[in-house]
């Protein structure tokens, strides 16, 4: 039985860093953006969340309170996008579930927020606003979290 658990949460690590890799790959070209977000590299994988978390948070707030086109929504989330997605890739090995949690929620809010070119425009807009209704909640929601990630 413990081989089985054991094997299990191996098996769910693997996954992660498989999806990582494999998405990076698949989306490289579409992150080449002016503007690039630096991802922690050393720390914990908690403490490594925390600091990009407090780096894009403020960001994602502005952008939320910039009412700005779609165009640009689309445009603007590259670079978050992609800080975030790398720091999930680095960190899937040691990510506890907790802050696999609070990546999952991140990722939500970013695609709320930006959405991306699949979703049909007035969708993106209807969610968008939505979105940026209750972004001060949603945001203060992640912080606490991220102040408890442990």
């Amino acid at each position: 039985m413990f081989h089985t658990i054991y094997g299990g949460i191996i098996m769910k690590k693997l996954s992660f860093a498989l999806c990582g890799i494999l998405l990076i790959a698949a989306l490289a070209t579409a992150y080449a953006a002016e503007d690039t977000i630096a991802v922690p590299k050393s720390g914990t994988a908690t403490e490594r969340t925390v600091k990009l978390w407090k780096l894009i948070g403020p960001r994602i707030l502005a952008d939320a309170n910039a009412n700005l086109s779609d165009a640009d929504y689309l445009k603007r989330v590259k670079p978050i996008h992609a800080a975030w997605k790398q720091l999930q890739y680095d960190t899937a090995m040691d990510a506890s579930d907790e802050v696999s949690l609070f990546h999952t929620k991140v990722w939500m809010l970013i695609g709320d927020l930006y959405s991306d070119e699949g979703i049909k425009a007035d969708y993106r807009k209807k969610v968008r606003a939505e979105t940026q209704q209750e972004i001060k909640k949603r945001l203060g929601v992640l912080d606490k979290m991220a102040a408890t990630l442990k």
